[in-house]
C-alpha cells in the first residue's frame, strides 16, 4: 500500500492482484504511450462475463433457429441476440482495432503483451461459446 512517504517510489510500481490493475500498470522504464495505454484501458475495461453471456445467447438462439428456420417467434429471438451480441462484442473489436495502431515496439511492452493475451483469450472463449453454447442450468453436458 502506498503511503505519502514511499508514493514516488512505488509509482507505477505497485502490483494487485485485480487483473484490470495488473494490465495497466506501467514502469518508468516501460511507460505507455497514449496509444498502447488506450489499448490496454481499453481491455482492462472489457465485460467479459457480459460479453460471452451475450455470445452465448446468440449461440443459443442460432442454434434454435437451425432446427427451425420457418418459426416466425425463432427469427425474431436470433435477430434479437445477433444485435445483443454485436453491441456487446464492439468494445473487444474497437480494442483489437487499438491493437493493430500500435508500433511493432509498443506490442513488446509487458503491459501490452499482457493485454493482448488477455484479449486473445477472450476472442477464442467468444468463439467457443459461439460454437458450443451452454443453456443456462446446463452445465455444459450433453443431453
Amino acid at each position: 500500500m502506498s503511503t505519502p512517504e514511499n508514493a514516488a517510489s512505488d509509482a507505477g510500481t505497485e502490483k494487485s492482484s485485480d487483473d484490470a490493475s495488473s494490465l495497466s500498470s506501467a514502469t518508468p522504464e516501460t511507460a505507455l504511450s497514449e496509444a498502447a495505454q488506450a489499448f490496454v484501458d481499453a481491455v482492462a475495461a472489457l465485460d467479459r462475463e457480459g460479453i460471452l453471456t451475450a455470445i452465448n445467447a446468440w449461440g443459443l438462439a442460432s442454434q434454435a433457429w437451425q432446427a427451425d428456420q420457418s418459426n416466425a417467434e425463432l427469427t425474431a429471438a436470433l435477430e434479437a441476440a445477433t444485435e445483443a451480441s454485436d453491441a456487446a462484442a464492439a468494445p473487444v473489436y474497437a480494442a483489437e482495432d487499438l491493437y493493430m495502431a500500435l508500433s511493432d515496439e509498443e506490442r513488446e511492452i509487458d503491459a501490452v503483451k499482457a493485454a493482448y493475451s488477455s484479449l486473445t483469450a477472450l476472442f477464442i472463449s467468444m468463439q467457443l461459446a459461439m460454437q458450443n453454447p451452454v443453456a443456462p442450468g446446463g452445465g455444459g453436458d450433453e443431453p
